[in-house]
């Protein structure tokens, strides 16, 4: 029997708020936490440095698709090679709501530079509706909403929050708070 696998890729592999916080600083000397470990609210860095400047950020994050290319990663080697080792016993997908031209094609490009051949990637936010559609055995993800959505769409799927302090809310509505990729994927190898 096969397991279905769902991956988010922001949060969880991948350090978008390392990139975040270094266009920020480039642009208007500010400093920004760059883990997601270190934000207490979801809308923290937005709210620092203000709605007008925050556009101007989410327009060159949005418009150049170098920048997904450049994150660095959350996940460790070890992590990204107990992800690749998944694809005997799982169907593994990487799903993540990435709106940039190309953001498909790249964030395949930086899965691969990180160990992971031939990567399946779904750019969609209806994270619930692919978890639904797929029949989804597990998912690991970061976004309060995304959680909700999962849980009321695909109510079968093993939800594992990565937990950080800006969406602890979600823990009790997951399945499992993890703090790390590896209790997530070890937990599969056991089921």
């Amino acid at each position: 029997m096969s397991v279905i696998t769902m991956v988010d890729v922001d949060g969880i592999l991948c350090n978008y708020n390392a990139g975040i916080a270094s266009l920020v600083k480039k642009l208007y000397d500010i400093d920004l936490p760059t883990h997601p470990r270190d934000i207490t609210d979801w809308y923290q860095c937005s709210n620092t440095i203000g709605k007008e400047r925050w556009s101007v950020v989410w327009e060159i994050v949005t418009g150049n698709p170098q920048f997904l290319a450049d994150l660095p990663p959350l996940a460790t080697p070890e992590e990204f090679a107990m992800i690749q080792s998944l694809n005997t016993i799982s169907d593994v997908y990487f799903v993540t709501n990435r709106t940039a031209f190309g953001g498909k094609a790249l964030t395949e490009q930086w899965l691969v530079a990180h160990g992971i051949s031939t990567p399946t990637v779904i750019i969609s936010s209806e994270k619930g509706l692919i978890a639904s559609g797929i029949g989804a055995d597990f998912f690991i993800e970061d976004s309060v909403e995304n959680i909700m959505d999962i849980r009321l769409r695909s109510p079968q799927t093993k939800i594992y929050l990565m937990c950080y302090p800006y969406n602890l809310a979600a823990a009790e509505i997951s399945t499992k708070c993890v703090l790390s990729v590896r209790e997530f994927v070890r937990d599969i190898l056991a089921a």
